[in-house]
Order: structure tokens, then sequence, then C-alpha cells
């Protein structure tokens, strides 16, 4: 069993892709869904404008940074 949060469905013009898994958000280990969630409403309650993802896209893993949508 492998932690992260698969990627279902993104906007046309996301950096994501259906079927990534995202492992980490600013370093931080994603394991579920829920901690998902609270690591990104943590991060932008911070204010930052972007999150930095650590995804496995075709076995490989790559950093993308995502920018919040305000």
């Amino acid at each position: 069993e492998k932690d992260g949060v698969i990627v279902i469905e993104t906007d046309d013009d996301s950096k994501l892709i259906p079927g990534d898994i995202i492992i980490e958000i600013n370093r931080e280990p994603v394991t579920t869904i829920d901690n998902f969630l609270k690591l990104v409403d943590t991060i932008n309650k911070t204010g930052r404008n972007s999150l930095l993802f650590k995804i496995i896209r075709d076995e490989k893993s790559l950093w993308v940074t995502i920018i919040f949508h305000r």
C-alpha cells in the first residue's frame, strides 16, 4: 500500500494529470485525503501563493509547483 493521494480530475490549465500520485506538499508527507486537505488549508492560511507538490507520474518522482487561484 502506498501513501499519497491520486489525482482523479484536473482543470485544463493544471500541471497535474489524472493518475498522478501526490506524496508530499512543501516537503510534508501526504498519507490520506484528510491529511492532504489539512496541509493545503494550513499552507493557504499562511498567505503563500503556491504549493510545491512531489508527485509520482509513470513511476518517476517529480516536483510540481501549483499556484493558488485567489
